[in-house]
């Protein structure tokens, strides 16, 4: 997560790669155990390359953000997160 003058964003590069790839889904919440806000999702194969991802999070109050992998129908997919 990135904080400057114009805000803070979150950057990082996802590869989603397989016939039977699943989901990605990026959550805000602004309590411990409060209800999730999707803020971005991305399904299906993408191709052998890694994806950059930037969201802004132009938020007032103190928040969380949570990253989820949604596994697909078989085993003949991967899913990965970096930097």
């Amino acid at each position: 997560i990135q904080i400057n003058s114009t805000g803070c964003r979150l950057i990082f590069y996802y590869h989603m790669l397989g016939e039977q790839i699943g989901e990605l889904n990026v959550y805000v919440r602004f309590h411990a155990d409060g209800p999730l806000q999707r803020i971005y999702t991305a399904w299906g194969e993408r191709g052998n390359r890694w994806m950059r991802k930037e969201l802004r999070l132009d938020y007032s109050l103190p928040f969380q953000v949570l990253l989820e992998g949604i596994v697909g129908d078989g085993d003949r997919s991967d899913l990965a997160i970096d930097d």
